[in-house]
């Protein structure tokens, strides 16, 4: 809007509309600078004016919509609930119901990438983890042949080696938490340049922002997943015979 205007900082303006009852009314301003969202549609349409003037040019000393910032998308379910219960007559709407077209459908749309994404990589790496323990339970046939002739069940057997894997699954997510961390705080530290979408005039940086659930979500999947993984091996070797295990090497 500044560009089509030819205004800048410091340009005396006049504005010109309609206040709330339908009479034609102007204002004398001053331009205190430019600013852009990085969003065509509302950087061509839209201007700021301190709430005492817009008040006064629209003749009314109402305010009808405020917007309030959060810490992040997480906070929005309590903030609304203390809104309620203090202020039942607002109606407190969440930014992602707002910004429907370039926020929420937007994020839907990652999130169900994301999540197949994470389908073929949690599918790459139980393949992997099956073929490594199945290499390693052939090559502990003989162990598993001698717990056997001391006594030991097959259902004793199965629920220790699915402790190891779902030990062996958490240590995985442990050290892939401290990798992830690590490249957070130093190549990621400046963030991820990232091309403007549909719509936006600007490039933009994408920050990585490991939440607590992503946490649980690293520890849990890895251990799921080896467990998963190790269920058709495990029962194969203990389905053998003792004198097969012991005869193995």
């Amino acid at each position: 809007m500044a560009k089509s205007l030819g205004a800048k900082a410091g340009d005396r303006v006049t504005l010109l509309g309609q206040t709330i009852n339908g009479q034609l009314n102007g204002a004398d301003l001053e331009v205190a600078g430019v600013f852009h969202t990085g969003a065509s549609e509302f950087d061509n349409t839209c201007f700021r004016i301190d709430l005492a003037t817009a008040q006064s040019f629209l003749d009314t000393n109402r305010t009808e919509l405020f917007a309030l910032e959060t810490t992040n998308v997480e906070a929005w379910p309590k903030v609304a609930a203390t809104i309620k219960s203090i202020l039942p007559n607002l109606e407190p709407i969440p930014f992602d119901d707002l910004d429907a077209v370039y926020y929420k459908n937007a994020v839907n749309f990652l999130a169900t990438q994301f999540n197949f994404i994470r389908l073929i990589i949690l599918f790459i790496v139980g393949l992997g983890i099956f073929n490594t323990i199945a290499v390693g339970l052939l090559e502990r046939a003989p162990e598993v042949g001698a717990l056997r002739a001391n006594g030991e069940s097959r259902s004793r057997l199965f629920r220790i080696m699915i402790i190891e894997n779902v030990f062996l699954g958490l240590l995985g997510g442990i050290f892939g938490i401290i990798i992830a961390v690590i490249i957070d705080k130093t190549i990621l530290f400046k963030g991820i340049p990232m091309p403007p979408g549909p719509g936006i005039t600007r490039n933009f940086f994408v920050f990585l922002e490991i939440q607590p659930a992503h946490y649980v979500q690293a520890l849990l999947l890895p251990a799921f997943t080896a467990v998963l993984a190790s269920l058709m091996p495990v029962r194969g070797l203990l389905k053998r015979s003792i004198p097969d295990l012991l005869k193995s090497h």
